[in-house]
């Protein structure tokens, strides 16, 4: 339990169909349901248990099989992308990377995903 905010009543949760037109689709292989934790209203200092018990919630989930959806946490690794997707993240990569070789349209958030943020922590 985090003080300040109830974590069992704060999911959001719906049903996708499946969807292999789109790589990163959580339906890619069949149809599926997601249980995404819905933000609580909270102080500032709130947000740093908040942002723990993402960090922890993405972990258990993709230790056991989830897979994330990019639009609904912050708080992603690389290394549980690349569980999350396997293949798909590999073959996601080299698209975008062949598709934007000046890294044009690449975010922070994802070049850090990607691992291709440079030795200062930036967008080569």
């Amino acid at each position: 339990a985090h003080p300040g905010f109830d974590e069992q009543g704060l999911m959001a949760c719906y049903f996708l169909r499946e969807d292999k037109s789109t790589l990163l689709s959580p339906g890619y292989d069949g149809p599926t349901i997601t249980l995404d934790p819905t933000a609580p209203m909270m102080r500032d200092r709130e947000q740093v248990v908040w942002d723990s018990f993402l960090k922890a919630y993405n972990d258990f989930a993709i230790t056991h099989g989830g897979q994330c959806t990019f639009n609904q946490t912050k708080h992603l690794t690389s290394d549980q992308v690349e569980k999350a997707f396997g293949e798909r993240w590999q073959t996601f990569k080299e698209l975008r990377s062949s598709l934007d070789p000046e890294n044009r349209f690449l975010s922070m958030y994802f070049a850090s995903l990607f691992g291709e943020l440079d030795s200062k922590g930036e967008v080569p």
